[in-house]
Parts: C-alpha cells; sequence; structure tokens
C-alpha cells in the first residue's frame, strides 16, 4: 500500500479528483488562490507510488479549477477546469508519448 500525502506547505486543504492507470496514479488539485495541478505518480520497481510529473494549468488561472476532474483511458489523460473560458468550462486532453506528456490542442 502507498500513501500520497499532502505537502507540509500547503496553504490550504487540497481539493481535486484522482484516476488511476494500471501503473499511475493521477492526483488533480485545486487550491484557492493557485493555478491548479495534476501531479503523476508512477509505480517504482518495488511498488511504490513515487511522484513522476507535474503538469501545470495551460491558463495558470486559479478560477479555472484546473485538475478538478480527471479521467484516464487509452493512454489519454483528460483534465477538467470547470472555471475556465468564462466558467463555461474546458477540457484539456493529454497523450503520453512514454517520455513526456503532450497536449492535444483541438
Amino acid at each position: 500500500m502507498s500513501r500520497v500525502r499532502a505537502s507540509a506547505t500547503a496553504a490550504a486543504p487540497l481539493e481535486g479528483d484522482l484516476a488511476l492507470s494500471e501503473d499511475e496514479a493521477f492526483v488533480g488539485t485545486s487550491v484557492a488562490a493557485e493555478p491548479g495541478q495534476v501531479r503523476i505518480f508512477a509505480l517504482d520497481r518495488l511498488g511504490r507510488l513515487r511522484l513522476h510529473k507535474v503538469i501545470e494549468s495551460p491558463a495558470g488561472d486559479p478560477a479555472d479549477e484546473f485538475g478538478s476532474r480527471l479521467s484516464v483511458a487509452d493512454g489519454k489523460l483528460l483534465v477538467g477546469a470547470p472555471g475556465d473560458s468564462a466558467a463555461r468550462g474546458a477540457a484539456y486532453r493529454f497523450f503520453s508519448t512514454g517520455y513526456a506528456l503532450i497536449y492535444e490542442l483541438e
């Protein structure tokens, strides 16, 4: 069993979502006054979750709530930002190349 904890320096409780794939955990975080993030944890060879990558909100706007909704399937990560686009909301789609996550523009 692995446990992922909030940073000891977090100024406010974290809000967000969680999505799991076969060997990764995706943790969305949305904190008031800070742009949202998605933290990607990968299993190491001993089966422990280790922080692998952090995706920052492309818009960089704390009000977009980037990371508050997550879904992962078929090697693609869908990240919701319900406060983006004047509160109409937006979804960002990423796919993995094995070395990096690539944001897909539509």
